[in-house]
């Protein structure tokens, strides 16, 4: 796992802090701009074994969680992920509707 997309983001967001936990420990903390309506986030690290991602955003009442995935990077290596909207957590959420659009999707 060597980098990751969120593709088809809000323009209202123009940074997101992703955050990448393998076994619960955090190995990345890192902000990500927004580029042609999509976030790019180089992992920077090795990563195999079951792997979160989270990604929050600031707004004026602090950082706030705006999406959760989950997977197991034996999957990686053999297929590309592309999570759908629906498939990564909070994202569906009413609060986090103006952020993603329904062709939001995440790959790697």
């Amino acid at each position: 796992l060597t980098s990751i997309m969120l593709h088809n983001a809000s323009r209202r967001v123009p940074q997101l802090k992703f955050y990448i936990f393998v076994g619960g420990v955090k190995i990345v903390e890192r902000p990500a701009l927004l580029q042609n309506g999509n976030f790019v986030l180089a992992v920077g690290a090795d990563v195999s074994g079951d792997v979160a991602i989270v990604g929050t955003s600031k707004n004026v009442k602090g950082e706030r969680t705006v999406l959760r995935y989950w997977f197991h990077t034996a999957l990686v290596d053999k297929v590309k992920i592309v999570a759908k909207k629906k498939d990564v957590d909070i994202v569906h959420r009413e609060d986090s509707k103006s952020l993603f659009n329904n062709k939001t999707r995440m790959t790697n």
